[in-house]
């Protein structure tokens, strides 16, 4: 959970701090002199406005994020990609999952397995070396987020918490769910 609220406090300072850099002197957004002046493409070199430099650059929707040394795993809209990183300028697919049933909405590494929250899927268990499925427990509703503290995986869901026993990566089993929507 604070990995949850810390991702969404840099999230939004993030967002604050370009906003600021593309604030006009009026006050109205304008793109970046270099942007605009490409015609609306950038280039690798390019300065993306005087504070920020655009270092790489893969895909569109992003989900979940984990790191395991120099990889990356990103949810991209309804699969997890695996990067490369060990070059951060130039980054490289290594890697993708099938499409899973749900937008990726949280990613946990733990030992040689990737726990994927699937926001209308439950939770899928990837091989961590080739991202194949090795096991799954579908939900009945929509999940947010998945934590993970062996042998236990804990689910955020629309309606509550849903608390699954992954002794058996491959055969997960609900222990519990509690409902939190009607707590006050």
């Amino acid at each position: 959970m604070r990995k949850n609220v810390m991702g969404r406090i840099l999230s939004i300072l993030i967002l604050v701090i370009l906003s600021l850099a593309f604030r006009a002197p009026g006050g109205a957004w304008e793109p970046p002199r270099s942007y605009a002046q490409s015609g609306g493409s950038s280039s690798g070199s390019s300065a993306v406005s005087r504070n920020l430099n655009l270092v790489a650059q893969i895909g569109g929707i992003g989900g979940g994020l984990a790191v395991d040394g120099p990889t990356v795993f990103l949810g991209h809209g309804r699969r997890v990609l695996a990067l490369d990183v060990s070059n951060p300028s130039s980054p490289r697919v290594i890697g993708q999952s099938v499409v899973l049933p749900g937008f990726v909405r949280d990613i946990e590494v733990v030992s040689s397995y990737l726990y994927v929250a699937a926001e209308l899927g439950g939770l899928w268990i990837l091989t961590r070396n080739t991202l194949q499925e090795a096991g799954f427990y579908p939900t009945p509703g929509e999940v947010y987020d998945v934590a993970i503290a062996p042998p236990y995986a804990y689910l955020a869901e629309r309606e509550g918490l849903r608390i699954l026993d992954i002794s058996n990566p491959t055969s997960p089993r609900q222990i519990r769910f509690m409902y939190t929507s009607a707590i006050p």
